[in-house]
């Protein structure tokens, strides 16, 4: 569910600042052997109305820097849009926990468009079992729309900056994995 004002672009008709993703998602994780090393996850979304896949690159910071919390640094890309995020929480080895997320999301301009930049916060609450974790989240988005540019002779480009605005956007992930190593 996302609420905020929309913008039209062409022929895509009202698009949010950012919008809740509906989709199916596959990844795989590595966790590192030592606490001294990172850990790495690579992940794909692909979405089921807007069909802009992203792909998803997530370094986890070595447990023997974090202690009992967790943190790391990702990078979330589509064809539209790159965003460098910060991640850290308190997850248990089963699973269940909380994180937070910040992000800093700029999608791209066009001929007729300027660039979108928006910071993208993020609280994420998680319950593990066996097979399966579900991820409940609040995420919101604060920036701007794209502007409308034109290419004048002479003069070069010249673009409007886009209105500002904000989406709140909330929802679940349910995650299905092998079985976690009892504690």
């Amino acid at each position: 569910m996302a609420t905020g004002p929309t913008y039209v672009e062409g022929d895509e008709g009202g698009i949010r600042l950012r919008n809740a993703p509906i989709g199916l998602g596959v990844g795989h994780g590595w966790r590192a052997a030592s606490d001294a090393r990172p850990s790495l996850f690579v992940g794909a979304f692909v979405p089921v109305y807007f069909p802009v896949a992203q792909l998803d690159v997530y370094l986890q910071a070595p447990r023997a820097w974090t202690g009992g919390a967790a943190g790391g640094v990702g990078l979330n890309v589509g064809t539209e849009q790159a965003t460098p995020y910060l991640q850290v929480g308190r997850v248990s080895a089963r699973g269940t926990g909380w994180s937070t997320v910040q992000g800093w999301s700029v999608r791209r301009g066009s001929e007729f468009r300027s660039r979108s930049v928006a910071w993208v916060p993020g609280l994420v609450g998680h319950v593990g079992g066996a097979r399966t974790t579900l991820h409940v989240f609040a995420m919101g988005a604060v920036g701007r729309e794209p502007g409308d540019c034109l290419t004048l002779p002479g003069s070069g480009r010249e673009c409007r900056p886009g209105r500002r605005s904000r989406t709140l956007l909330g929802g679940a992930a349910l995650e299905v994995h092998g079985r976690r190593d009892p504690d």
